[in-house]
């Protein structure tokens, strides 16, 4: 034990606390509970991280660790999903997708509003949070509303320009 000053340390959630999050993504995403059994969450502020249970011995050699692994949520109260977490993820997505042809590619990586009758969204069981796919492939995450599908693009990638 050392006494050199407060050490940080990976605020690891409890499997009850964990629960809700994978929960959410099993029931919103489908993803399967095998893909998450040998996860373990984090909690620092608003941010909700996932990592493997091997970082999580690796954090417990002593290192001055407060934040780890992959982030999924920057709002851990309104489950705000990053767009990294869904693209990684996105093989294990089988609900709540949307399906955008190559001319919409642009306009969601621009940041626009696209129409969702212009979409194939039915893989959507209800309004939210989704994942975006082209070709096949899920390549962002966005909000869809009953006329909207609105990018969900990380900080470094959004459009400033005004829509």
């Amino acid at each position: 034990q050392h006494s050199e000053g407060a050490r940080m340390k990976v605020p690891i959630l409890n499997s009850q606390e964990a629960k809700k999050f994978v929960s959410y993504l099993h029931s919103r995403y489908g993803i399967p509970l095998s893909v998450m059994a040998n996860w373990r969450f984090s909690q620092y502020q608003e941010s909700v991280s996932v990592m493997s249970k091997e970082s999580v011995e690796l954090e417990q050699q002593g290192l001055n660790v407060y934040a780890m692994g992959l982030q999924l949520f920057a709002g851990a109260k309104d489950y705000f999903p990053t767009a990294n977490a869904i693209t990684l993820l996105g093989e294990h997505i089988t609900q709540n997708v949307v399906f955008i042809s190559r001319e919409q590619v642009e306009a969601f990586f621009a940041a626009k509003r696209i129409p969702r009758e212009s979409i194939d969204a039915s893989k959507v069981l209800s309004d939210g949070w989704v994942a975006v796919a082209y070709n096949g492939k899920v390549i962002g995450c966005g909000r869809i509303s009953a006329q909207h599908l609105i990018p969900n693009l990380p900080r470094w990638q959004e459009s400033s320009e005004e829509d």
